[in-house]
This record gives structure tokens, sequence and C-alpha cells, in this order.
């Protein structure tokens, strides 16, 4: 397979390890660079929203727009990259002729890419509902939850690219398991970030991947607020066991239990389903290694879409 004419920027924040939106954007131009591809990291900035007019006077807005101006500035001071990746940062010479990806948190087209793509890596406007795509981008999506009802998607183009921290995360075989721990993440955003009263479990939202990987091995569930973590696959492959705590919003209620049972393996809903996360969890480790080779493919069409679609 030939290599594509342009370069490929990913526009993302700096990489952060306990961040899943970062890690896959910069592993995404990492795994590009490892198939030959010309492809690169460019420093997201902050964005500030614009004032709506007449509300706010006009001195406001123009401070707003200072802001803004000043921002890629700051968002290139001491950008982090992960060392172990192949990720150069991308220089502005660049980007006239470069293909650029955003995330679905990104508002418009801020590098005035002639040619986006545009990334879910969660369901639009779940984050940031203002957000605005613009109408000739092609469009990808990480988990086929976050495409339902994003029209102009086309169903087969699904990406998704890990980074499975195997080097970490395994079991560790203690014989003195007690106790839980507990994840929040993004049950902030959905109504599930307070902790019952009286708990005692270990949160470990703040915790680095090798501390998490310690308290993982050590307690004998983790309760995720978050339904979609990488975190849930890392605690069963640590010997912990994931339950999902049942949402309370019906769209990610059913956007988790409608997802294939191979998507579920290792995983409860619900204390519930315990036993059916015992009973399924070699199934899941065997998922592992068949879902590399499927993310292979992913990134064989996804080159070759990108190829087919900005030859100009």
């Amino acid at each position: 397979m030939s290599r594509i004419e342009r370069p490929i920027v990913v526009y993302a924040n700096p990489f952060s390890e306990t961040r899943g939106g970062p890690i896959v954007l910069h592993r995404l131009v990492d795994r590009l660079n490892h198939m030959g591809e010309d492809a690169y990291v460019y420093p997201k900035a902050m964005q500030y929203q614009y004032p709506s007019f007449p509300k706010f006077e006009l001195r406001t807005r123009l401070k707003t727009w200072r802001r803004n101006k000043t921002a890629p500035f700051a968002a290139q001071k001491n950008f982090r990259v992960n060392p172990d990746f192949v990720t150069p940062i991308a220089d502005k010479k660049i980007l006239k002729e470069a293909i650029v990806v955003y995330s679905e948190t990104v508002d418009g087209n801020p590098l005035r890419s002639k040619r986006v793509v545009r990334w879910l890596l969660h369901k639009p406007g779940f984050f940031r509902p203002e957000i605005r795509f613009g109408p000739n981008e092609l469009m990808y999506f990480y988990n086929p939850g976050f495409a339902e009802g994003v029209a102009g998607l086309d169903q087969e183009n699904h990406l998704r690219v890990t980074w499975l921290r195997s080097d970490v995360y395994f079991d560790r075989k203690l014989s003195n398991r007690s106790g839980t721990c507990r994840l929040i993440r993004k049950g902030r955003h959905t109504g599930l970030s307070e902790v019952p009263e009286d708990d005692d479990a270990i949160l470990v939202d703040d915790l680095t991947h090798e501390e998490k990987a310690e308290v993982f091995n050590k307690t004998k569930v983790l309760y995720s607020h978050d339904p979609f973590t990488q975190y849930l696959t890392y605690a069963a492959m640590c010997g912990c066991i994931p339950v999902v705590v049942p949402q309370p919003d019906k769209a990610l209620h059913n956007e988790f239990t409608n997802r294939p049972a191979s998507d579920r393996w290792g995983i409860a809903y619900g204390e519930e389903e315990i036993g059916w996360a015992l009973e399924t969890r070699g199934m899941l480790f065997e998922q592992l290694s068949k879902e590399q080779e499927s993310e292979d493919e992913m990134l064989v069409a996804f080159v070759e879409r990108l190829r087919e679609r900005f030859s100009d």
C-alpha cells in the first residue's frame, strides 16, 4: 500500500496517561507513523466561546477574541508527548496541505484546513453541546454507540485505536483480596458523581496507572460510574471484577446494554451480573487479542479512505 502524499495532523491536548482522549489521539499519530505515513500532532488551543451580542458589550467580545488569538502560543509551550510514541509536533508550514483530524470536542475548524476528518471519541455534545461541525467533514467514530443519530456518518467508518497497558495491568495472583474500589470519571457528566454515604471503596480516579493496578490487584470489585472506560478492561486484567453502576440517563443505559455481548464480556452491569462477568472473563481476554487484529485492519482502511477522499 502506497503512502498518502499529504501529511496527517491530529489536533490534540497534551499527552496524559489518565485521559482517554489525548491517549488515543496521540496513539493514532504513533500508529500512522509506524505504518509509514507522515503524521504529526498539533497542540490544541483553549477555545473561549464568544459571548452572544447584544447581551455582552463590545469590549467583552474583544477580550474574548484576544484570548483566542494568544491561546495557540500558550498551547505549544511545554506541550507534553509520550516519549515512547512517535509523535512529532507539526509545524504551521505543513498545515496548508495537511489532512487534519479533530475530535468531537473541537468547535469548528480552528486550523482552517480544507481537508477535515472528525473522529467521534464520544457522543457529539456530551461534553460541549455548542460544538459545530463543518458541512464537508469526513466522519469516523470510536465506538458504534457514538455514531447513533449522527447525520451523514458512514457506518463503515469505525476507527478504534488502543494503548493496552498489559505491562502494568496484570493479575499478580495475590491471595488476600478484600474490599472494593471506585472510579467516577465521566460519571461527573451523567449525574453519578456522588459517592454513597459510608462508602469505604478506594477512589482511584487520581491515581497513576501503577497505583491503580496495585489497587485492582488487592480489591475484589471495581464500581465504575463511567460505562465506557478502558479501566473496566484493566480491572479485569488484574483479576478485579468491573461493575458498571447502572446509568440514570436512559440513553446511556440503553447504549451500554444494547451493545453486542462480545463488547461486554468480563464486565457486569450492576451487581446482579457479577456471575456473568466472571463466566465470560476468559472470552474477554481472547477478544482483546482479536481486537488488535481488527484495529490493524481499521487503520489500513482509514488510510485508504483518506487517500481516496483527499487525493486532489
